[in-house]
């Protein structure tokens, strides 16, 4: 497999187990949770705060998205800032223990 494909299979991994077990979800299950070895996991991350970098720059990225789609809503002003607040709170409620790293 190559690079792209095996990091976001990793990423998707750590999701299930941070969802799972927590901010304290440790290296060795996300890897057991991949199928891989430890070493692998920090080949392609290096250590722990940049798999967590990794994650924070996906979830940003997609909640980013989402906050901008609501704002391109045409509503009136008090209605689209209670809108986007929606989107960004039920980007949060969708995966807490993400935003707890």
């Amino acid at each position: 497999m190559s690079r792209e494909p095996r990091r976001e299979q990793l990423l998707n991994a750590a999701d299930r187990v941070i969802q799972r077990d927590g901010p304290s979800a440790s290296m060795n299950a996300i890897a057991a949770e991949a199928g891989i070895t430890k070493p692998i996991l920090y080949r392609h991350f290096g250590d722990r705060n940049g798999l967590i970098g990794a994650l924070t720059e996906r979830h940003t990225s997609g909640l980013l998205a989402a906050i901008r789609a609501a704002l391109a809503e045409p509503l009136e002003r008090r209605d689209r800032v209670e809108h986007v607040l929606d989107t960004y709170l039920a980007g949060i409620e969708a995966r807490p223990q993400v935003y707890r790293l």
